[in-house]
């Protein structure tokens, strides 16, 4: 983006901002997944194991 009428750069620390936001947000969802991911493993190799005991 391109802001003409912005001397001070206040625009764009506004939206570098919203990105760093909208960035941590995304990691947040992703660490999430991979958690929920490995306590489904974990819960089926406990499965699996108490089947071959």
């Amino acid at each position: 983006m391109t802001f003409y009428n912005d001397p001070y750069g206040v625009g764009r620390l506004k939206i570098r901002k919203m990105m760093e936001r909208e960035r941590a947000q995304k990691l947040d969802l992703i660490t999430q997944q991979i958690a929920s991911e490995l306590k489904n493993i974990s819960e089926r190799l406990r499965e699996l194991e108490a089947v071959k005991l």
